[in-house]
């Protein structure tokens, strides 16, 4: 599907079968992938002032998050597996990284 006007341009397309689903969107100020199937996810928004990323499988997670205002900017971002986990969290005015694993543990959370 498509479509275009003075405004905007946008266009869509989407496929599915017995074991999996894609899926896309996009338009002159912003962008959506989905993939999913019976063992992984895959999401991706963007548009001019943020951005997602989404990944899942049976043994992994991944996440990525930022965004962008006059106010302020963040960002966030998460990994997992079967063993150890991973979390990143970053603002204009504060910061904070978590770290764990089978055998260790780390904290850091700053702020101005």
């Amino acid at each position: 599907s498509a479509s275009s006007s003075s405004a905007r341009a946008r266009a869509a397309a989407a496929a599915a079968s017995s074991s999996s689903f894609l899926f896309l969107s996009a338009s002159s100020s912003s962008f959506r992938f989905l993939s999913a199937s019976s063992s992984s996810f895959l999401f991706l928004s963007a548009s001019s002032s943020s951005f997602r990323f989404l990944s899942a499988s049976s043994s992994s997670f991944r996440f990525l998050s930022a965004s962008s205002s006059s106010a302020r900017a963040r960002a966030a971002a998460a990994a997992a597996s079967s063993s150890s986990f991973l979390f990143l969290s970053a603002s204009s005015s504060s910061f904070r990284f978590l770290s764990a694993s089978s055998s260790s543990f780390l904290f850091l959370s700053a702020s101005s």
